[in-house]
């Protein structure tokens, strides 16, 4: 491990010192899920941090998903307000790009942070239309994962009804794509749905 992360780190300045730009984001886009599973977030955010510095000599595509990735990691490191800045930014470019996916990715993870932030009814805006654009796809993988946050968040804020049919919604597309793990996380949500419900019934 420790071989690997001194490579990745000589292949960063190589193409950081040599003023390769686009090679560097590609890069720290690229392995940022490997800082994030060593541990070494600050490290990860510093690497792209420093290539962002001149994102304007790389284009969009890269760009966004390295804002994505050091907002990703901004919110590991609980820096919300940077990370904020640097998803809404990475939705900005992907409107701008029309990268679909992209923007809905941005849409997901500024649900996620504003979740983490008690924002539930702006979480619940920006899930939904990730929903939406993922959902042009015809691949359920990408809807699932901001469906469950959604259904998540309706439970909190008491809309059992709205809860009960996401849940019940990413049910079908984990056990349509064989995801065991997804079709427990979506069983789970339903038993607390039922609970609820049964508890609104007797008061």
């Amino acid at each position: 491990v420790a071989a690997e992360q001194d490579n990745l780190r000589a292949a960063l300045r190589w193409a950081i010192s040599h003023d390769a730009v686009e090679a560097a984001l590609r890069i720290a886009t690229g392995i940022w899920r490997f800082w994030w599973q060593r541990g070494s977030l600050r490290e990860g955010s510093d690497w792209l941090e420093t290539a962002l510095a001149r994102r304007d000599e790389s284009s969009l595509a890269i760009q966004t998903k390295a804002l994505r990735a050091v907002g990703v990691l901004a919110m590991g490191l609980n820096e919300y307000e940077r990370a904020r800045q640097h998803l809404e930014q990475a939705l900005e470019v992907a409107r701008r790009c029309g990268e679909m996916y992209d923007c809905a990715a941005a849409m997901t993870n500024l649900g996620l942070l504003l979740r983490e932030q008690g924002d539930f009814q702006a979480a619940c805006v920006y899930l939904e239309q990730a929903i939406i654009l993922n959902g042009r796809t015809a691949d359920p993988r990408t809807v699932k994962f901001p469906m469950i946050i959604l259904a998540e968040l309706h439970a909190r804020l008491g809309n059992i009804a709205q809860a009960g049919t996401l849940y019940e919604e990413c049910l079908r597309l984990n056990r349509d794509i064989g995801d065991a793990e997804g079709t427990a996380n979506a069983l789970y949500g339903i038993g607390l749905v039922a609970h609820a419900r049964d508890e609104q019934e007797i008061a």
